[in-house]
């Protein structure tokens, strides 16, 4: 057998290991890596020179997390630019470096359960980007960078301090899932109904008192039918009436034809945010330009990265670690093709 053109295996690797084996030749060629073991308290250099890896896995296990917690994402991982999936959840990251940014082959990136509040604005560059995880963390919005990634697929922002939503979700019309599940919203921006391929919307223990006209035009999002594509238990709802919205987006389409003059709680609070959201455009005009001209890049295939708990229930362990000061996962396993 000729091992050196055979596929490398996909491999979980401890320090010890992985130093032991620095001089086979073999292992520059591995794709696919998770590092593990109770040795490992900072990444080995020797990572940062597998140039090839495609897979790579910094999240702790259980049996590991007293002794590997990142702090900060180490700048040398952009030297890995055929990385395709990074996974940096349950770690103690306060920020996300611009460095990595540069990662341009990038499809899934794993930020939950950490310490973050913002992303950089470079991020915005990850023009392959399609599934995004950022759940059980400290943001009060999702970042505006995020809203510039036109091939975003899957966005879970789920667990954190978010209590509003910016008309510019309407830009990932590419969006077939957004979890936002145990959040502070009180209200949607009509901009929503213009992610017409979404499947699967988590909405539930916010403080959402409506729902906006426009997910009537939601017609693969069809909870009535499919149970699990949607949740909205939990919050205060009265235009439409929870009733009406349990029965799916044409009860609720419905419900608006036969009451035009319903608030929908969307008008009032959105003119004032137009003025922030303007302020804050006017300050990131010179970033938007340096992408604008950055065209759709494709994608190719999904991952599945998942829990053995329900959605609901992973978030709520969460939810109560954060409580009690301490970091547990609240991730979702997802196929984002139909």
């Amino acid at each position: 057998m000729d091992f050196a053109s055979s596929e490398p295996p996909k491999i979980t690797l401890k320090q010890p290991r992985l130093l032991r084996d620095s001089n086979d030749p073999n292992i520059r060629r591995y794709k696919h890596l998770k590092l593990s073991g109770r040795d490992l308290l900072d990444p080995p250099d020797l990572l940062f020179e597998l140039t090839k890896l495609e897979f790579l896995d910094l999240s702790p296990e259980r049996v590991t997390s007293l002794h590997f917690k990142l702090t900060e994402v180490p700048r040398q991982l952009s030297r890995l630019q055929n990385l395709t999936v990074l996974c940096l959840g349950t770690n103690e990251l306060k920020e996300i470096p611009a460095e990595l940014c540069g990662l341009a082959k990038l499809e899934t990136l794993i930020l939950s359960n950490n310490l973050l509040t913002t992303l950089p604005k470079e991020f915005r560059q990850l023009q392959r980007l399609q599934s995004l995880h950022l759940a059980n963390n400290f943001f009060e919005e999702i970042p505006r960078t995020v809203f510039y990634l036109k091939n975003l697929e899957f966005l879970d922002a789920s667990d954190n301090k978010i209590s509003r939503l910016p008309r510019d979700v309407g830009n990932l019309v590419k969006l077939r899932t957004l979890l936002l599940y145990l959040n502070l919203l009180t209200t949607l921006p009509e901009e929503l109904g213009n992610c017409l391929n979404l499947r699967t919307v988590w909405l539930g223990m916010n403080s959402l008192i409506g729902i906006p006209r426009s997910f009537g035009r939601l017609e693969y999002l069809d909870w009535a039918e499919q149970p699990m594509s949607s949740n909205l238990d939990g919050n205060p709802l009265e235009t439409p009436p929870i009733e009406i919205c349990r029965d799916g987006p044409q009860a609720i389409a419905t419900f608006f034809e036969e009451n035009p003059d319903a608030v929908t709680y969307t008008t009032g609070f959105q003119a004032k945010e137009d003025e922030k959201e303007l302020q804050r455009a006017h300050s990131d005009d010179e970033a938007a330009t340096a992408t604008s001209s950055s065209g759709d890049l494709g994608s190719s295939g999904t991952w599945s990265l998942g829990s053995t708990q329900s959605y609901p229930g992973a978030v709520a362990a969460g939810k109560r670690a954060k409580a009690d000061g301490g970091r547990q996962p609240a991730t979702i396993g997802h196929n984002n093709k139909p």
